[in-house]
């Protein structure tokens, strides 16, 4: 019983972390995207 509740307690708890820790990394992600894909424009229009 009481790992069953420290289980449903770590649940909700974890759940609002994961949240802004998957928007920041998916965040992170398309800047390094939109990055890279400048990085490629500017080295093609340079040429």
């Amino acid at each position: 019983m009481t790992t069953a509740n420290n289980s449903t307690d770590n649940t909700p708890a974890n759940r609002p972390l994961t949240r802004p820790a998957r928007r920041m990394v998916i965040g992170l992600v398309l800047l390094a995207l939109g990055f890279y894909v400048g990085f490629i424009l500017m080295a093609a229009f340079g040429r």
